[in-house]
């Protein structure tokens, strides 16, 4: 038969194994939370600010060209153009390969939507200032592209303030978690030490 004090460094052995365990299970868990919040949200709204700034350089691209009056201008921005093209396909496939929320989902297909539109008028701009006709190109995007930019860009911002918001409710329920798990180690070695 065991006496009283090898009893107790029993007991006090298995609680001291008990909260090292749930600590190691809470640091675990907090670095899961963390990567979450860093892989599905900080880095995609990086590479949508990064998105962003490639369709400003584009929707100057046809800016310049259709007012620069200069063929051989409008060709290097028309290269430029097809370069940031490229860009924003990389960026955008690697974007939906992120686990997607609902709402982040029927985001996605409004900019998949306004991409779209936006592509299809400035190659009108881009055309006609490459061929120099650069009224058709002045008018188009002053009065077509524009608007569809415009629609692009907000569906682009919309995208990259739900990846704060999501984020910072991740980092919520993270957090909530671990005051869970401090309340439980707190009340382990609160028994341990009665």
């Amino acid at each position: 038969m065991p006496s009283n004090s090898v009893r107790a460094f029993l007991i006090l052995s298995l609680l001291l194994i008990g909260v090292g365990s749930l600590g190691l299970y809470s640091t675990n868990q907090s670095n899961d939370g963390l990567k979450t919040v860093y892989e599905d949200r900080t880095v995609p709204a990086v590479d949508l600010a990064i998105l962003g700034d490639n369709w400003q350089g584009i929707r100057q691209n046809a800016v310049v060209a259709a007012n620069f009056n200069d063929v051989a201008v409008s060709k290097a921005r028309w290269a430029d153009t097809v370069r940031r093209d490229g860009e924003i396909k990389k960026i955008w496939d690697a974007f939906m390969l992120t686990t997607l929320t609902t709402e982040e989902a029927a985001f996605a297909e409004e900019y998949i939507q306004n991409e779209k539109a936006f592509k299809e008028s400035r190659a009108v701009t881009m055309r006609a200032a490459v061929n120099g006709n650069f009224e058709v190109a002045r008018e188009n995007a002053a009065n077509d592209a524009s608007k569809k930019f415009d629609a692009l860009h907000k569906s682009i911002f919309d995208l990259i303030n739900l990846q704060a918001r999501v984020a910072s409710e991740e980092y919520a329920v993270a957090q909530s978690d671990c005051n869970t798990l401090s309340t439980v180690t707190i009340s382990i070695i609160v028994l341990g030490v009665m």
